[in-house]
Order: structure tokens, then sequence, then C-alpha cells
């Protein structure tokens, strides 16, 4: 007997999605590690940034320094005239015997010459020569002057009074 069923037979389930694969990790390294590495070094290269900056600005800062205190020495003025140009000898400053001294070669509108001086700190805005040679380019020589025993005469805000009319009485007084 042969019946017919008005009914199909069920369609097959639909297979159950297979499991995602499992993450792989870029060169073995989960992405949270790499993500936290490259965050330590952008913050480093933004330190080491900062410190290059500030480095700069104070070396900057000196050398204008450095270049009024040279300006001053009469050596200077009578064989190299007003500084066109400065530059710091960074292989003669590296050897050079003392923690402050330096060594600059000068370029000015009367001759080209090398420095090797002391410098000073006065204060956070003045840089003096406690000792030095100007050397020319042919090569004299010439010690430069002491500054330290000018600056001890100078007056301090502390030492001189501010005021002008104060100042001006007092010389008055005095004579």
């Amino acid at each position: 007997m042969n019946t017919l069923s008005a009914t199909p037979p069920p369609l097959p389930r639909p297979p159950t999605p297979a499991a995602p694969p499992p993450r792989r990790h870029r060169f073995g390294i989960p992405a949270w590690l790499i993500v936290l590495i490259a965050a330590v070094l952008l913050f480093f290269a933004l330190v080491g940034g900062l410190i290059a900056w500030g480095v700069g600005t104070g070396w900057k800062l000196f050398a204008t320094q450095a270049q009024d205190a040279l300006q001053a020495q009469p050596a200077v003025q009578e064989h190299i005239g007003t500084i066109r140009e400065m530059n710091v000898d960074l292989i003669a400053t590296g050897s050079a015997p003392g923690a402050e001294e330096f060594v600059f070669r000068l370029q000015g509108d009367r001759g080209n010459g090398k420095v090797q001086a002391n410098f000073v700190s006065l204060g956070a805005e003045q840089e003096i020569i406690t000792e030095g040679v100007l050397t020319l380019a042919n090569g004299a020589r010439f010690e430069l002057d002491d500054q330290s025993a000018v600056e001890e005469d100078a007056c301090t805000p502390e030492d001189c009074s501010e005021d002008p009319d104060a100042a001006a009485e007092d010389s008055l007084e005095d004579a």
C-alpha cells in the first residue's frame, strides 16, 4: 500500500554555527600589551622632547649672557670688535679642565679668534668671566679681565635704594 501523505517530511535543522576561531595575537603578544607599550613609548618621546626643548632654551639663554660678558671685555672689543657670530667648540669645551670653562669661536667685524674662559653665573640674568684667554687667528693671546671684581662693586637691589630720588639725596648728603 501506497499511501500518499499530504505533509512533507520535516526539513533538516540548519547546522549550528561553529565557535569563532580563537583570537590570534600579533606576534604572539596580546593586544592590550601592544597598546601599553605604545603608550609608554609615546610618553618617553614626549618627555624627551620636553627635556630637549628645555636644554635648548637654557643653552640659548646662557649663550646670550656669555656673549654679553665677552663683548664687555676690552681685548674682545679691540681685536674682535662687535661679535657677529659665536659658536661653542664642544670638543675643546669637553677637554677643558674646569666645569665652568667654555670655549667659543668668535667672528667679529675686526677679526676672528677663540676664547677659553671660566664663566660664572651672577644670578639668573648674568654671566661673568673670572678668567680666560682670547687667542686670535694669528696665534696672538690676550688675557681677559676678571669681571668678578667689577661686579662686587656694583650695588644690588638690597644694597641700593630703588627710589632714584632717595639715591640722589644720599649722593647730595655725601658731597
